[in-house]
């Protein structure tokens, strides 16, 4: 199999149809750019939940429903561009360890040209070749901060809502006072206080279940993390590799 075949079938999962398709090892780098440009794009604009008032049924021209299928296309956008782009790393990281190559007089793998550059470019004070792409952490680490903001909104929002509601009970007894020698019952002034207070009482449209989305993203990259070192300590006891004889 020739070096140019062997580029040809560098393969990448289509995250749109689940099929496998073909493309040069030249068209995956450019994608890649592509594809970390549009999922820190997509990251940095994404917005998951939101706070508003009971009756306020469009926040920024947006109703309810309006707003989750938004927050839900946008988020499945973002895990759909990072499937892909780890399914892009993968598929050139099994090509570069079996495609060779000669540099001046040495026949080698790209995987071992690549990181006797990499050892060039720290020797000279410089990593080109750090991996700097956003990942799903860079979008777990937006998710939650999205999610505490959202609940100290809403804790703001409620606390607003009670001394607004108090303030106008203040009012209508103080407004009141003297026109009946009674006064307003206190039966009055609870159902004020209580229509006020339903009308205003905090929502918050989370479509994705956010806590419940960060568990779980969390606890799979947990799980990974835990498992990844066992495996590679397994098969790099019972993987046998050939080098020159030492002296």
């Amino acid at each position: 199999m020739t070096r140019k075949t062997t580029r040809s079938k560098a393969a990448a999962l289509d995250a749109r149809t689940g099929l496998l398709q073909t493309i040069t090892i030249t068209h995956a780098l450019k994608e890649l750019k592509l594809l970390d440009s549009r999922i820190s794009a997509r990251i940095g604009s994404l917005n998951a939940i939101r706070v508003r008032r009971h009756n306020e049924p469009l926040v920024a021209g947006l109703s309810k429903e309006q707003f989750e299928t938004q927050a839900r296309g946008a988020y499945q956008a973002i895990r759909a561009l990072i499937t892909r782009r780890e399914a892009i790393k993968a598929a050139l990281v099994q090509s570069n360890a079996t495609t060779l190559v000669t540099v001046g007089n040495e026949r080698m793998t790209v995987a071992a040209v690549v990181e006797r550059r990499r050892s060039l470019e720290v020797r000279r004070g410089r990593d080109g070749l750090v991996d700097h792409a956003p990942t799903l952490d860079a979008l777990v680490a937006v998710l939650s901060a999205q999610y505490t903001q959202a609940v100290n909104e809403e804790a703001t929002l409620r606390a607003q809502i009670t001394r607004d509601s108090e303030a106008r009970v203040a009012a209508f007894l103080s407004k009141d006072q003297g026109k009946d020698k009674g006064g307003p019952s206190d039966s009055n002034t609870q159902e004020m206080e209580r229509l006020y207070r339903e009308a205003n009482a905090p929502v918050m449209d989370d479509p994705l279940n956010l806590l419940s989305e960060m568990t779980a993203m969390r606890e799979a990259a947990e799980t990974f993390a835990a498992e990844v070192d066992r495996v590679l300590d397994e098969t790099n006891a019972t993987t046998t590799i050939r080098v020159p004889a030492s002296v």
